[in-house]
């Protein structure tokens, strides 16, 4: 028997449910959108879900190193699957199954997976926001 793992992350209720509120979304059953070349996302949880204040999603990273960016949102994530490392700023911080981090809103990063096989992320954004939704400003990100 495989332990569970449970993973909260609070956020403050902006607005209330929407009116085409979904109890339960299952992953299997999401599209599967793309993000870039070599990330592909399904959403859990956004405002499509009746949940205006969040979005919660699976990203899929093939092994790779993404340009340098920021999103407008707070971003959460945990690592399910895969190795590798959050570049953020100066520092490069090993990530691995169990591994959790934090960004603020405009936060410069990068999330690399340096392992053979995909990384699966479970991320939280606050407000909610798209995950394919980067800026790539020249005057703030610079690749190291």
């Amino acid at each position: 028997m495989r332990p569970l793992v449970v993973v909260s992350v609070l956020a403050p209720q902006e607005r209330g449910p929407g009116p085409n509120r979904k109890v339960v979304v299952r992953f299997v059953d999401q599209p599967e959108l793309r993000a870039d070349a070599k990330r592909t996302f399904r959403y859990l949880v956004n405002e499509e879900a009746g949940c205006p204040d969040v979005t919660q999603f699976v990203g899929i990273v093939e092994p790779c190193r993404a340009p340098d960016h920021s999103h407008t949102y707070d971003e959460v994530g945990y690592i399910i699957e895969g190795e590798g490392f959050a570049h953020i700023g100066d520092e490069h911080v090993p990530l691995g199954p169990g591994s959790c981090f934090h960004l603020a809103p405009e936060q410069v990063h990068c999330i690399e997976n340096s392992g053979s096989t995909v990384m699966r992320i479970l991320g939280v954004f606050h407000p909610s926001g798209d995950p394919a939704s980067r800026s790539y400003d020249e005057a703030k990100v610079t690749n190291p």
